[in-house]
């Protein structure tokens, strides 16, 4: 998960709570979930908003929030030259450990 994780990926992650022993590794998520509306206004402009809230099962708000991260993982530069994948890296460490 990163900061582009928007709408599905997000409620995919929620999900996944409830499986037993769950760990979500990555960066902060955009916290852009729920319904999208529109309205369209004079001159063709075509404003979305946002229309239901999203949130955990226990009422903690996603929206604005993102998802909670369990443990923070974010690629530096020379990992992202060397063409590592930090996330999967992690998740192979915590499942190893």
């Amino acid at each position: 998960m990163y900061e582009n994780t928007q709408s599905a990926g997000e409620t995919w992650a929620m999900s996944h709570r409830l499986a037993p022993n769950s760990i979500i590794v990555g960066r902060q998520t955009a916290g852009a979930n729920g319904n999208v509306g529109r309205i369209y206004l004079p001159g063709g402009i075509e404003f979305k908003y946002t229309q239901l809230g999203a949130y955990y099962p226990n009422w903690v708000k996603l929206q604005r929030e993102g998802v909670k991260i369990d443990i923070p993982v974010s690629p530096t530069l020379d990992d992202i030259k060397a063409g590592r994948d930090v996330w999967i890296e992690k998740a192979i460490e915590i499942i190893e450990n």
